[in-house]
């Protein structure tokens, strides 16, 4: 579980399996050591080591870990208050393995997110606490149990010396934070306390927070309370319900109600209670009811994405206790309370509730079914053997049919396709759906298999239905015989298929041609299905035309025809969305003939744009120069291209490729360089603007495809954008 801030997101820095989620001044009683030079790493790290201790904190919900560091010479801790959030007890070990017992905590603050705590430990050796401001640009480094390993260094530089976020003052540090360093010291050279390193930037790269030392003055002292009375003080009654959901697991054959409670702090947490359920599918029917008891042994940990990891109370739902109706689609509602809570009803969308079973009355089979084309005669014959159908979405039916060619005229090698038409009437005779079944190109003997037909709508759970395949039974008194005039050119291929845009570019233009038996080209009448669907799975255009032997045009010679048809498409018929890239699908058959659906990539949907500055494009940070005392270029990089591309839901990435060419600090440091960006739509209105860094990278290092933290989510379809890029500055 992460706390998640109103405005910036930012992770704790502690190992937890859980969030646990409280104020005024210490006495100055700090005589510490420290140096009063500067200090190498090593010669820093052995002088303060000593004085920063691991803090493990046991709480109804799991285990915390964190760092701190002693104040003062009587035991006296100061750590984060999320640390020991939540926790009834808790203990801290020195770096010479030695533990103690947290006695009392003596003060704290849930706003600064400040612990001080007290501890038996009497030989402690305090750090020296700086009294001046840090300033940016300064080397500062950070000490305590980074992922559980304790006693990690880190350096970096203050990359900015008061930064504020949700209305409270931090120093912006590069130094390395970990989880686990939470309530560790930031230290100077002289290994003097600056700061407390509290948090992290979730999206960016050696960008970290840590409290002002001088706010723990601001703490009081007066009235030391146990860690279960501060525990009691913070609350943990119920006063959150979210995160819940509906789902059906096909394994274990159940539905499962989930929702996480959570006290006034968002720490997630047990409770007994009832939950009222009440389901109504989309029919308006009510297909279930009933109250739910609920105490702590129905929550459960969950793990969503192999990453997200919940504490939910979890209730189990029958299929075989919900009515079955006439749609799979409806509505959960639900109403949690207990004794001393209670929260409004809420309501979740669901798609899979049982159904009533359908029925269709299927002709008698076998069943054999003559193919007359254009003749009084019979040109083929087939035997259908088996016919089943399955219920998919929520009105579409999938009907199968299997079984075996049984007579062509051309002879039994001709491979040819076969059809016949069929009729789906419900129980009021009126009629659902029809259309023609085709099978593959064929010879006699051949078998098929679960070759089907599709009912797009209409079809309802628990109506019976009759399925009639016309002229089955009633063409006998039509002579079977070969006939004696030389067989008719008829089609049995497509080739030659392509799209291009026209040169206006306001329409495309698909084209093919139709083969005979012989391989030459001919006309024909028919029709072709065409759907557009872009990259992102959305359908911008559906249609389905007629053609006729008249509209094939000649594109040969007289003694070598071709016979080429067009269609043109119009660009504003199709929907502008968010890709510019998609695959033009087409279908073509007619009454003698059917292919298979085929494809042609297309990459110029009409989509947004975004205008991307000129390049190359030089993009300086400016920064306090420590030697000059000033502000100056301290890093560029050079911007060489930009991309970008938007997701179905609308969120923009920009993406930008370059070099870094210029560090103040030398050709091998890797220190990152900052780049500003505002984002501005078609008529000037600036719709996004922020920062961004581009890190470990040395003088010379390229670097490809940086996402820019664009965070819109009101991109708008058919918009044009335009970005600019420009220093990013401290000053």
């Amino acid at each position: 579980m992460k706390r998640a801030a109103a405005i910036l997101l930012m992770i704790t820095l502690m190992i937890s399996c859980f969030l646990l989620q409280g104020c005024g001044n210490i006495d100055d009683i700090n005589d510490g050591t420290s140096s009063n030079k500067e200090l190498t790493a090593e010669e820093l790290y052995e002088l303060v080591s000593p004085s920063v201790v691991e803090i493990t904190g046991e709480a109804p919900l799991g285990t915390s870990t964190g760092t701190g560091f002693f104040y003062d010479n009587k035991g006296t801790v100061v750590t984060n208050y999320h640390v020991i959030e939540g926790c009834t007890s808790a203990e801290v070990t020195l770096a010479n393995g030695s533990s103690y017992k947290v006695d009392k905590v003596l003060g704290y603050s849930v706003d600064r997110d400040i612990a001080i705590l007290s501890t038996k430990c009497t030989s402690s050796t305090p750090l020296k606490i700086r009294e001046t401001a840090v300033k940016t640009g300064e080397t500062v480094y950070a000490i305590g149990s980074s992922l559980g390993l304790s006693g990690s260094l880190s350096d970096g530089i203050v990359s900015a010396a008061e930064r504020e976020v949700d209305g409270q003052t931090y120093i912006q540090t590069t130094a390395p934070i970990s989880h686990g360093n939470s309530g560790g010291p930031l230290l100077d050279k002289e290994g003097k306390v600056v700061g407390i390193t509290s948090a992290s930037f979730i999206d960016g790269q050696n960008l970290n927070l840590a409290i002002p030392i001088k706010d723990v003055a601001n703490i009081s002292t007066k009235n030391p309370i146990t860690l279960g009375e501060v525990f009691e003080q913070t609350g943990h009654e119920v006063e959150w319900l979210s995160d819940y959901r509906f789902q059906y697991y096909e394994e274990e054959d159940t539905y499962v109600l989930l929702f996480q409670l959570a006290d006034k702090n968002e720490n997630p947490m047990s409770a007994i209670g009832t939950v009222d359920i009440r389901i109504v599918n989309n029919d308006g029917a009510s297909v279930y009811e009933k109250k739910h008891s609920f105490s702590e042994d129905n929550f459960e940990e969950w793990v969503y994405d192999d990453v997200n990891e919940m504490y939910l109370a979890t209730i189990y739902i029958s299929p075989s206790s919900i009515d079955s109706g006439s749609t799979e689609y409806g509505t959960v509602f639900f109403e949690v309370y207990g004794n001393d809570y209670g929260f409004e009803e809420c309501s979740i969308e669901v798609f899979d509730l049982p159904t009533k079973s359908l029925t269709i009355q299927l002709p008698q089979l076998p069943l054999t079914v003559h193919d007359y084309g254009y003749s009084s005669k019979i040109q083929a014959s087939l035997r259908i053997d088996s016919i089943t159908y399955e219920k998919v979405y929520e009105d579409s039916l999938y009907i199968y049919f299997s079984g075996e060619k049984t007579y062509d005229v051309n002879g039994n090698n001709n491979d040819s396709w076969i059809s016949f038409d069929w009729k789906l009437y419900d129980s009021e005779n009126y009629l659902v759906d029809h259309g023609t079944f085709y099978t593959d190109s064929i010879s006699v003997g051949d078998k098929f298999k679960n070759k089907y037909v599709f009912v797009a709508d209409g079809i309802k759970a628990g109506e019976s239905y009759k399925l009639v395949i016309v002229g089955a039974e009633e063409n006998n008194d039509k002579e079977t015989q070969i006939p004696d005039t030389p067989k008719t050119p008829r089609v049995t291929s497509l080739g030659n298929y392509s799209l291009t845009a026209q040169s206006d570019n306001t329409k495309y233009a698909f084209s093919f041609v139709l083969n005979d038996q012989d391989g030459k080209s001919m006309s024909n009448s028919g029709q072709i299905e065409i759907k557009i669907v872009n990259n992102l799975g959305v359908t911008v255009y559906s249609n389905t035309r007629s053609f006729y032997k008249n509209d094939f045009q000649n594109i040969g010679s007289a003694s070598d025809q071709k016979y080429q048809l067009t269609i043109l498409v119009d660009k504003e018929d199709i929907d502008t969305d968010f890709s510019s890239e998609g695959t033009f699908c087409f279908r073509i058959s007619g009454s003698e003939f059917t292919f298979e659906e085929k494809s042609i990539t297309i990459t110029d949907l009409p989509s947004i744009t975004v205008q991307n500055p000129n390049t190359p494009l030089y993009v300086n940070t400016i920064s306090f120069n420590a030697s000059s005392g000033s502000y100056g270029v301290s890093h560029t990089v050079r911007i060489d291209s930009f991309s970008y591309e938007i997701d179905m839901f609308g969120n923009l990435s920009i993406y930008c490729s370059g070099e870094k060419t210029y560090d103040i600090k030398g050709s091998s440091s890797t220190y990152f360089c900052e780049m500003n960006w505002r984002l501005y739509d078609s008529d000037g209105n600036l719709i996004d603007y922020g920062w961004d860094t581009v890190s470990g990278l040395k003088v010379g290092d390229k670097f490809k495809d940086h996402k820019i933290n664009i965070t819109t989510i009101n991109i708008i379809a058919g918009e044009s954008y335009r970005l600019e890029v420009f220093d990013s500055s401290y000053e």
